[in-house]
């Protein structure tokens, strides 16, 4: 099994180690992996159903919204997340209900809250686009690891680790299935 991506993205989880912090752009190499037929989609409902796990104790709409977002994305079967068949009417009713939420008038969602509902809203609404690019996968990757130090501005810090070994083990796991011809 050739892995290349998979320990690129562990070296990068080193150097936050020993660095402190990492450039974003060290996620460039997720355009290539994504290039490949069948990878695009899985991730933007990996990278969802992540950012939908992270609902904690919200309440209200936000609440509903995190909630209806888990009950489609998350505690899928493990065949399913890389083979992913999601309603697109299901979908679009929830990334409306999302832009929704945040053109309110109302005060905006505090921090990673609203950050977590608007990668759920841009994750699917790249599963929808049948022609998305490499590109545009490769900056929701940036998207979802790197907003997690705002004090050290856009960059991976500390808690981008956690989601970088999560990516490694998804492009780990995609790249088995891809080699069992599954």
């Amino acid at each position: 099994m050739h892995q290349e991506t998979f320990w690129r993205l562990i070296k990068i989880a080193g150097e936050i180690d020993r660095l402190g912090q990492v450039p974003v752009s060290r996620l460039d190499l997720m355009r290539k992996w994504l290039s490949k037929p069948g990878r695009f989609r899985p991730f933007t409902v990996r990278v969802a159903a992540r950012a939908a796990g992270k609902k904690g104790k919200t309440t209200g709409e936000a609440g509903r919204l995190f909630s209806a977002a888990a009950a489609m994305l998350c505690n899928r079967h493990q065949e399913a997340m890389y083979r992913p068949q999601l309603d697109p009417a299901q979908v679009r009713s929830l990334i409306d209900g999302i832009h929704a939420l945040q053109s309110d008038s109302g005060p905006p969602l505090p921090g990673a809250k609203g950050w977590n509902l608007a990668l759920v809203a841009k994750a699917l609404t790249l599963y929808l686009q049948p022609d998305t690019s490499a590109e545009e996968g490769c900056e929701l990757a940036i998207a979802w690891c790197g907003a997690s130090h705002p004090r050290h501005g856009f960059c991976l810090t500390g808690p981008s680790r956690t989601k970088l070994m999560d990516l490694a083990s998804f492009v780990s796991t995609v790249e088995g299935y891809e080699e069992l011809g599954l």
